[in-house]
């Protein structure tokens, strides 16, 4: 059986502004989770919420509506499916600190995930199609597998186009 390996990136106390509340609490972000418990100081904690980094995002306040002026730039807006909160640090390099490295666990945590969708593919200015086109796509695709699978709907042979796959 594999073993997860999780390694702890940062950690620390801050407060969590959920609502009208305000919260003093201990953030560990790890390689694969961000956890949120009570003080760390105490002799017992508790841990209050364990959310996968793959379903979260973290925004600067500054990209937000600036609601104060004096925390603005110590603020971190942290959301999943479900819900959110903002995080206030002690400072603003403690909170560009934690910035940096929750967008970079995130963006690895997501890099491996794969989404289906359907792209829809305008076609008004190709005179073999009357409609817009829909193609199978996921997240993983190239504009080279797009395009793969674009030509044979408009009846345009692949071997026509010289595609080069990376």
């Amino acid at each position: 059986m594999e073993q997860m390996h999780r390694t702890l990136l940062c950690q620390g106390p801050v407060e969590i502004k959920s609502y009208n509340e305000r919260k003093k609490r201990y953030l560990s972000l790890f390689n694969d989770v961000l956890v949120v418990s009570s003080n760390l100081k105490r002799k017992k904690f508790k841990i209050k919420c364990i959310f996968p980094l793959n379903n979260l995002w973290a925004l600067d306040d500054v990209f937000l509506v600036r609601r104060k002026e004096n925390c603005s730039s110590k603020t971190l807006y942290i959301s999943w499916p479900t819900g959110n909160f903002y995080v206030i640090f002690r400072s603003k390099d403690e909170k560009d600190q934690w910035y940096y490295f929750l967008k970079r666990a995130i963006d690895k945590a997501k890099k491996g995930i794969k989404k289906t969708f359907s792209l829809q593919i305008f076609t008004e200015n190709i005179p073999t199609c009357d409609s817009p086109l829909c193609v199978p796509a996921t997240t993983r695709d190239t504009v080279n597998d797009i395009m793969k699978k674009l030509l044979p709907m408009i009846r345009v042979p692949v071997s026509y186009f010289q595609v080069t796959l990376s």
